[in-house]
């Protein structure tokens, strides 16, 4: 008797696995599973991780997912309504069974349904706010790499009933390179450290346009400037002003810009 029980357990339970394997089991009506996301860039499919942090929105993890999809949420609810149920001795399975016996397959059930939630994800539902946030962020990045005049769109395909694909399509066109690089630097003192140590800029005549390049100057200056002895001088003292991200030649100006710090004293700046 203890083994066909046994037998009985497992095949109701594997039936009730077999069931829960479809992956847009817990996604609602007019919703879509996100599946894919795909990056265009100039019309080439980009695979290269760097651009992973942008994506605010992914595909769940096939695993995570159909872990999740194999649990029963609602059955954590019921528990005790079950128990309740099987206590009465004309219930069905209690009959059947025993009452022991259905409460140690309630309690199965139970920490499966747990276990197999803690290991799993609710589907990641195709969000378009999201979507319309990550263009933008790809979008910045571009920008940020010199690709002043970037173009980018997105697409959403539904690839099967309630499952969906984003493509982002990103157009760059050619990257803005630097022409003059002019100083305005109002103190004498900070001028003349600056010019002992230009050789080290990380900003050239001739390179792409890198946000990075600007913000590794800026804290290269600030470094110099403190160990020569300008011990208060503040990073954000640094302009980088009149990039022009509009000439049809595709260069731009800059300008370095350190203004005088501004020290209050009383009533007197």
């Amino acid at each position: 008797m203890k083994n066909k029980v046994k037998t009985f357990i497992w095949l109701i339970s594997g039936v009730w696995l077999a069931s829960s394997c479809n992956a847009t089991k817990n996604v609602p009506e007019g919703k879509h599973l996100l599946t894919k996301n795909k990056i265009e860039v100039n019309d080439k499919t980009k695979t290269e991780t760097q651009l992973n942090p942008y994506i605010i929105q992914r595909p769940n993890a096939k695993s995570k997912l159909f872990f999740f999809n194999l649990a029963n949420p609602d059955y954590l609810k019921k528990w005790d309504d079950k128990i309740l149920k099987y206590s009465d001795s004309s219930h069905f399975w209690t009959k059947i069974l025993s009452l022991k016996q259905t409460v140690g397959y309630a309690n199965f059930r139970k920490g499966i349904n747990e276990k197999l939630i803690e290991s799993g994800e609710p589907p990641v539902l195709l969000d378009e706010n999201k979507t319309q946030k990550t263009l933008a962020t790809l979008h910045q990045y571009y920008i940020d790499q010199g690709y002043f005049k970037t173009r980018t769109a997105y697409q959403i395909d539904t690839v099967a009933p309630k499952k969906a694909n984003v493509t982002y399509k990103i157009n760059t066109g050619d990257p803005f390179i630097l022409d003059s690089i002019k100083v305005a630097i109002a103190s004498p003192v900070i001028d003349s450290i600056y010019q002992l140590r230009k050789n080290k800029s990380h900003i050239k005549t001739g390179q792409r346009f890198e946000r990075e390049n600007f913000e590794n100057e800026a804290d290269r200056l600030t470094k110099e400037f403190r160990n020569a002895g300008v011990y208060q001088f503040s990073k954000y003292s640094i302009n980088f002003r009149e990039i022009d991200s509009t000439r049809a030649d595709y260069k731009t100006d800059v300008v370095l810009d350190i203004a005088n710090r501004v020290v209050e004293n009383e009533d007197t700046l």
